[in-house]
């Protein structure tokens, strides 16, 4: 989702944000949901990261793209939510972002 917002917009560092994405994030925080990622889980990104020998630059630049991700989504659901109350009552969706 948040890589399609990078082409339709004509990012230029799409390149970089997919590898930070494949490599580094979705290895790590692939299974869940965006909105569940805690502070704790971050914590522990960043130190095994650290563990790896990546810059902290690096690390501040992967950090970023999971904000986007999950700005990203955070609209996404707020226009559902928008166009589905003239419908009716909205469900929890369960949907995961990093599929």
């Amino acid at each position: 989702m948040f890589l399609r917002d990078y082409r339709i917009n004509g990012r230029k560092s799409i390149d970089d944000v997919e590898a930070r994405w494949k490599y580094h994030l979705k290895p790590f925080f692939g299974g869940m949901r965006a909105l569940d990622v805690t502070s704790e889980q971050l914590a522990r990104y960043v130190d095994k990261r650290q563990q790896e020998q990546a810059a902290n630059a690096t690390i501040n630049r992967e950090l970023a793209a999971l904000k986007r991700i999950r700005r990203a989504k955070h609209r996404v659901d707020c226009e559902r939510e928008t166009s589905l109350e003239i419908i009716g009552p909205v469900g929890a969706s369960g949907s995961k972002l990093w599929a």
